[in-house]
């Protein structure tokens, strides 16, 4: 087992990828924490999670609020002590063109989707500096974070390219803790938020549509022990769409 012992905690981890990035590590001996906002499926996953014989735990929590984030670090303190793998997951989308978006909407998917990688980041580093060496943050952006998208998701897309430079800054300062910072890019994938637009989407796909575990799967390799050499890396699991 790839994982076997280390401490997960993974934001948005109560349905599409977040949810099978939690399986996932369940499945290779992780101790999970899975977080999210809806407590009916934090409750679900959970105990999912726990019928596989892993260690779990469901803690609520919104990642626009630092508060809030700062109480999930004290549950996942008193429960086990560190982190070892940060997944930042956490996010929302809305198709709209830039005659659409209205600076509210605009504030709420940044807010959430690069704001909230921050917070979490900031608020778990208490549990994972000076507790392990080769402890990993992975931070989920896009392809639309390295091309704008092939809709018009503006914000989306601006937030997803925050992160990936987020990325590369962290990676670089966290490197003397033993803190490995990467980032997982996904194409076009199977999830609740692109389900109207798969038929659409799949023409221009070489490998077609990919699947919530093709992603996890990424997320598992740089979480395990096998890319203890890899730091500041953009991993893109998009079937072949971006090509560079």
């Amino acid at each position: 087992m790839r994982l076997a012992g280390k401490v997960v905690l993974i934001t948005g981890s109560t349905k599409g990828i977040g949810r099978a990035t939690a399986i996932r590590c369940a499945q290779e001996g992780a101790q999970v924490i899975v977080s999210g906002r809806n407590q009916e499926r934090l409750d679900q996953t959970t105990n999912e999670i726990k019928k596989l014989g892993a260690k779990c735990i469901g803690v609520r929590a919104d990642v626009r609020d630092m508060t809030s984030v700062e109480q999930m670090m004290d549950i996942v303190d008193g429960e086990f002590g560190e982190i070892n793998v940060l997944v930042n997951n956490a996010a929302i989308v809305e198709v709209r063109s830039i005659f659409e978006i209205t600076e509210e909407k605009w504030i709420e998917i940044v807010d959430t989707n690069l704001n909230g990688v921050f917070r979490v980041t900031k608020a778990a580093l208490r549990l994972m500096v000076g507790r392990s060496w080769y402890n990993k943050i992975i931070n989920l952006s896009s392809q639309a974070g390295k091309c704008g998208g092939i809709l018009p998701v503006h914000h989306y897309a601006a937030s997803k390219g925050g992160i990936i430079t987020f990325t590369f800054s962290l990676a670089r300062e966290l490197a003397k803790y033993g803190i490995l910072v990467n980032c997982v890019a996904p194409g076009v994938i199977r999830t609740e938020m692109v389900l109207d637009q798969i038929e659409e989407k799949e023409k221009i796909i070489p490998l077609g549509v990919g699947t919530v575990e093709d992603v996890a799967n990424a997320i598992v390799f740089l979480a395990s022990e096998e890319a203890n050499y890899i730091t500041g890396e953009v991993l893109d699991v998009n079937g072949g769409m971006l090509m560079d």
